[in-house]
């Protein structure tokens, strides 16, 4: 929906800084996550929690923006978009919001877009190098910048485990989650800064150079073995299998084990913990 159908845009013109520009509202993404508006004319981001019952909490738009802005005053952090206005009162608009900047790139989900197809081995290999530069350098940030206290890999699946819990969800994945909150993996060291959702969906590329890293509602302080473990996913395990991102199959792009090997060495800390929990037998609940 563009222009005055919109039932953002006038609220928004009378309280965004230069909000007299906006021409019109366009939705750049509805889904498990914030709900993204282009606000045209001005040329920013709107993000405001989903309209009706979302996937995944929380949707704490000041927690956000907070991180954002922190993150962003940091040197060596990857590139944040700049946050402007944050509106917590759910009268302007309906829900709690705030704005940002509009970066230059593009993302994609689970299908390789032509550019990158295009590339070559060359360019996905610097993907890959950037890729986990960022990471890296998430996980090397202060751990004062990130609002909240330090998570555990025990907390974090006591976690998942009420987060599931009216959701009717598998028997294995309760026992497996159950098993993890009772005998919590190993540690890579001290808590660092974490992302919480390293797909390649949330991360902008312009001319095979990453432009922004996007989507900050679940970073905390915790382990970041957590983090490796959710980018190491994404990895088809088997040759057989196709993997969360079937493209990481094409040449260029980094296999699993170098992933594991540039993260050590990069951080300085052990992944030996990465692929702790298979082949552990059976849980008190049944699962193998």
């Amino acid at each position: 929906m563009t222009g005055a159908e919109h039932p953002f845009l006038r609220p928004l013109r009378a309280y965004v800084a230069g909000g007299e520009r906006i021409t019109g509202i366009r939705t750049l993404r509805a889904g498990h996550s914030n709900e993204t508006y282009h606000l045209e004319g001005l040329d920013r981001i709107l993000r405001t929690p989903p309209a009706g019952p979302g996937l995944m909490p929380s949707y704490d738009m000041a927690r956000q923006h907070a991180v954002m802005r922190a993150i962003r005053a940091e040197p060596s952090a990857p590139p944040v978009p700049e946050v402007f206005e944050l509106c917590t009162d759910a009268a302007v608009i309906g829900r709690p919001f705030f704005v940002m900047a509009r970066c230059d790139g593009a993302s994609t989900d689970w299908k390789a877009p032509a550019w990158m197809v295009a590339g070559g081995p060359a360019l996905r290999d610097r993907l890959s190098a950037q890729w986990l530069d960022a990471v890296q350098a998430i996980h090397a940030l202060p751990v004062g910048r990130m609002p909240g206290a330090a998570r555990t890999p025990a907390g974090d699946a006591a976690a998942w485990l009420e987060l599931i819990r009216d959701a009717d969800p598998p028997v294995r994945l309760v026992a497996m989650l159950d098993d993890l909150v009772e005998r919590p993996g190993p540690t890579s060291g001290a808590p660092a800064c974490l992302h919480g959702d390293l797909k390649f969906a949330n991360f902008l590329w312009s001319g095979g150079r990453l432009t922004a890293v996007l989507d900050w509602e679940m970073a905390a302080v915790g382990e970041p073995l957590t983090d490796l473990g959710y980018l190491l996913g994404l990895w088809p395990a088997r040759p057989a299998e196709p993997g969360q991102m079937p493209y990481t199959r094409l040449p260029g792009w980094w296999s699993r084990q170098r992933i594991i090997d540039e993260w050590e060495a990069g951080t300085g800390r052990s992944a030996g913990g990465s692929g702790w929990g298979a082949g552990r037998g059976r849980s008190r609940s049944g699962w193998t």
